[in-house]
């Protein structure tokens, strides 16, 4: 969830910059997919300047945790950075939504198991509440990175 409130922020600061004419983005889907774009480069870059908070959502059983960390934050960074460049952006939402898919279950387990990740992350209705934001952030990758008409 704390994802697609920054998702939600760099999407109101990328319309707000359109609206001055500080950037030339005409569409919601054009704007949608560079504040997808700029958000998984930020989530990614996390991966690497607090490692231990994402080792508390690993679960157990997970071979190679931290190195897996960090294979997840470069494939972020690398999902957000293609999402940038129009020409390969449905790539990069598949892939995407395939990474969102994959790590689901470590969101299940950091609910199921309550772990305490700090702050208002410690909440049990919060941990459940995220659950289906995941769904809509796969959602919007897809979408904001639909072609349209005059780009297919």
């Amino acid at each position: 969830m704390t994802v697609f409130v920054l998702l939600l922020s760099i999407f109101v600061i990328v319309y707000f910059l359109q609206r001055l004419r500080w950037i030339n983005k005409s569409s919601a889907r054009e704007m949608g997919r560079v504040a997808m774009g700029i958000t998984f480069i930020i989530t990614g870059l996390l991966h690497f300047v607090a490692p231990a908070t994402y080792l508390l959502m690993m679960p157990r059983f997970i071979p190679f945790p931290l190195a897996l960390i960090y294979v997840s934050g470069v494939l972020e960074i690398a999902g957000g950075a293609l999402l940038l460049v129009k020409p390969q952006a449905r790539k990069a939402a598949y892939g995407i939504a395939i990474l969102l898919l994959l790590i689901f279950p470590a969101n299940i387990y950091v609910a199921i198991e309550n772990v305490q990740l700090g702050g208002y992350m410690n909440s049990s209705l919060y941990q459940w509440a995220r659950l289906p934001f995941q769904f809509l952030l796969i959602w919007w990758a897809l979408w904001c990175s639909k072609p349209t008409e005059n780009t297919q």
